[in-house]
């Protein structure tokens, strides 16, 4: 795997991140928009770190303009459904917005089938980074194992060991970059989120779930799970215990995480378009939706709050994603 395939760079997962603040942009005003509620579209389950993110977003979006914003949770397809709806079917007035991660990109260029692109889509605004990563149930058969462990019994007993994943997506491509760097053999569980998946994990029907820390967070606190590595760059100040994949494989390609960004419909008229933007990263820097969101483990980048340099983030990604797919075969060359 060469690096020019990774789908994140290593600068791009500090966990210094995670305390950096911003001001809060002016809020422009319009004499027409909006004047009903607007619609959050999220393509997981509720509970999700997905989820999670939108309702902090509608929250303090709320509470900044007086406006009501809603999460409708369109879930199917492992993220298909809100990806196509958002791409090809949403009302292009304004009130229709869908917080993402990055996989909408992965989706329109293997999934969509040519029928959409994320060219369909226009970035709004940036909200956050989460890592991935893997936990283990307290009280199953890996609660005392370590990733290397893990790894070996899988290596020593190919496909003996069952693990959660949203297919086509981080969570599937970091099973395989660690069945390719090791030689291990997982048995790989398609789930709709990480919820599901970590809901199975608890009654016995899988033995790790890849999820997000604001996903498996209530269950770490109470001592229902442990984690067992992260796709990131470096350990996270939310678990600073917990080992990367990198760390303990001897690689560097294991680096995966959800951007997440509010996007509209390429046909939203620009001034909408502006207030959204503007609505979204003044709610996601508001100080008490910072400390949320540290609370949830993410990690923030207020430089992304410029669009310049978030779209230039974003194109560097879909690249990245787009050298990824093309050396594992998904897409061709």
């Amino acid at each position: 795997m060469h690096r020019r395939g990774l789908m994140l760079g290593t600068t791009m997962l500090l966990p210094s991140l995670a305390v950096a603040q911003q001001a809060p942009p002016a809020l422009p005003r319009l004499s027409d928009f909006p004047t009903r509620p607007i619609e959050l579209v999220v393509a997981f389950p509720a509970g999700g770190g997905m989820d999670v993110t939108a309702r902090i977003i509608a929250r303090h979006a709320e509470r900044l303009t007086g406006q009501r914003f809603f999460v409708n949770n369109r879930t199917g397809g492992a993220g298909m459904v809100a990806h196509a709806y958002l791409a090809r079917q949403a009302p292009s007035d304004g009130y229709t917005v869908g917080i993402v991660s990055s996989g909408v990109f992965a989706d329109s260029m293997l999934r969509a089938r040519g029928l959409w692109s994320h060219a369909d889509v226009e970035l709004a605004a940036f909200i956050n980074f989460d890592p991935t990563n893997w936990i283990v149930s307290a009280r199953g058969p890996m609660a005392g194992l370590s990733l290397a462990q893990i790894v070996s019994r899988a290596r020593e007993n190919p496909e003996s060991i069952r693990i959660s994943m949203l297919p086509e997506s981080s969570s599937q491509f970091i099973i395989e970059q660690v069945e390719r760097s090791t030689g291990a053999r997982f048995i790989k569980v398609p789930f709709q989120g990480g919820i599901p998946g970590m809901t199975a994990m608890l009654g016995g029907h899988i033995d790790i779930a890849t999820v997000f820390f604001s996903e498996y967070r209530s269950q770490l606190e109470s001592g229902g799970v442990r984690a067992v590595a992260v796709a990131g760059s470096e350990r996270t100040a939310s678990q600073p215990e917990v080992p990367t994949f990198n760390e303990v494989l001897g690689t560097q390609d294991v680096l995966w995480a959800a951007w997440r960004f509010a996007v509209v419909p390429k046909a939203v008229p620009a001034d909408r378009r502006e207030y959204l933007s503007a609505v979204i990263r003044a709610a996601v820097a508001d100080p008490d939706a910072q400390r949320e969101f540290t609370q949830t483990g993410v990690l923030l980048d207020p430089s992304l709050a410029d669009p310049a340099k978030m779209n230039a983030a974003a194109a560097q990604l879909i690249s990245t994603q787009q050298g990824f797919l093309r050396e594992t075969g998904r897409i061709q060359p």
